[in-house]
């Protein structure tokens, strides 16, 4: 089957429609799970910690193997029945809630069973989509994928924040568990260009795991991006432990409030998504991407910044989600789809869970480091560590992409 230029191929409109879905119920979920630890469960920066770690670490744990062994099958099948197992996990928080039997201890271990499934989902998704478009056609595929996904940022955090207020958080889930319904709906109607390939004959899987992490740590393009990432993910993690509790407890804000902070950080990644599609063209690569990060770091910056009365609280907050919004699909848009560009279709799995394991494999460390600092060092101070550490990732990312593509410059001068 052809793939389509810009994702204008039927069959990626339906990835599309369902991935839009499922991220909607996914913006809901990701206020109305920690709330569910800080307001249902009354859970500390620690346990807040745990929490994140459990959502973030099969990355870390599971992420080689899954690249491999996505690779030996149909992805579209996975992403289907990832969705499917999605739901129903989730579908376990609410039911727990109403026979008064949820724990913290049950809530770590749902989100890391959702924590597989999301990266098994992940890397199906990332390598399945070049099979639908063409390369020169996955800037602008990636950049609606990422438009949507900020949108979703604008319009799931709002809902979820008003379904917690008024359902409380562990009821508000359901709205992600339909999602998932829908998605994996909408994705068994796609079209399998993998369907009619041949058979092809494996190595053993741990020889296509070594096989993946050196087509990413052999290309010098591709290292410099995930090392860059890597340490910005490790900063990300520091943050994500404590920005809940620091909102709710240092800040006073509502649910409601909540909500709509993470919703303007979507209405800030709409225009990242915009801004970083034209930015490829009129910039280099090592400055798009070392801008992506740098935004990343200034607007935790100015989160952490927020005082004074209620209004230029929220005022500052919204500024700095908004700031933070604008970078990741910034630099999303321009790195993924060099990453998808320079690796070959037979290792697009592998070396996207390569990427993945390194990078967010960081996030528990930082998640863990976080939850230690906000109990000893204070919510406000951990965040300000997160933002000046994603500014020194962002510096990183501009000197080693620029050697890198330097390299890669001479070595193809060279043949």
């Amino acid at each position: 089957m052809p793939t389509a230029r810009g994702g204008d191929q039927p069959g990626f409109s339906r990835l599309w429609v369902g991935q839009s879905a499922s991220l909607l119920g996914s913006q809901v979920t990701l206020v109305a799970l920690p709330l569910t630890g800080v307001l249902t469960l009354h859970a500390g920066p620690e346990q807040m910690a745990v929490l994140r770690v459990s959502t973030t670490l099969p990355f870390l744990v599971f992420g080689l193997l899954a690249g491999a062994w996505v690779d030996r099958r149909r992805r579209l099948t996975v992403l289907t029945l990832s969705s499917l197992g999605q739901a129903v996990l989730l579908a376990v928080i609410p039911a727990l809630a109403l026979t008064g039997r949820l724990r913290i201890e049950l809530l770590y271990t749902v989100a890391f069973l959702v924590g597989i499934l999301t990266v098994l989902f992940d890397i199906a998704f990332q390598a399945f989509l070049p099979s639908l478009v063409r390369s020169d056609g996955l800037v602008g595929a990636n950049s609606r994928l990422e438009t949507t996904r900020s949108l979703a940022q604008v319009i799931g955090p709002s809902v979820g924040g008003v379904l917690v207020q008024v359902l409380t958080a562990p009821i508000a889930i359901l709205a992600d568990v339909v999602s998932f319904l829908v998605a994996a709906v909408t994705l068994s109607g796609i079209p399998d260009p993998e369907a009619a390939n041949p058979p092809v004959e494996r190595n053993p899987i741990l020889h296509e795991m070594w096989e993946g992490l050196g087509a990413l740590l052999g290309h010098p393009v591709l290292r410099a991006i995930a090392t860059a990432t890597t340490l910005n993910n490790l900063a990300v993690g520091i943050a994500s432990p404590v920005i809940f509790l620091y909102m709710v407890r240092t800040l006073h804000l509502s649910p409601t409030v909540v909500g709509v902070a993470l919703a303007v950080n979507g209405l800030g990644g709409v225009a990242g998504a915009i801004a970083g599609a034209g930015a490829s063209r009129r910039l280099s690569v090592p400055v798009v991407l070392s801008l992506g990060l740098c935004f990343g770091g200034l607007g935790t910056l100015v989160v952490a910044s927020a005082l004074g009365p209620s209004a230029l609280i929220v005022a500052v907050l919204f500024a700095g989600e908004a700031t933070l919004g604008f970078a990741l699909p910034f630099f999303n848009i321009n790195g993924v789809s060099l990453r998808q560009s320079l690796t070959p279709a037979r290792l697009q799995a592998r070396v996207h869970a390569t990427s993945r394991t390194l990078t967010y494999g960081a996030v528990p460390v930082g998640a863990v480091v976080g939850g230690v600092l906000g109990e000893h060092l204070g919510l406000r101070q951990t965040l300000v560590v997160s933002g000046v550490g994603a500014l020194g990732a962002a510096l990183v990312a501009y000197v080693g992409i620029r050697l890198a593509t330097g390299e890669v410059a001479r070595l193809k001068g060279r043949d």
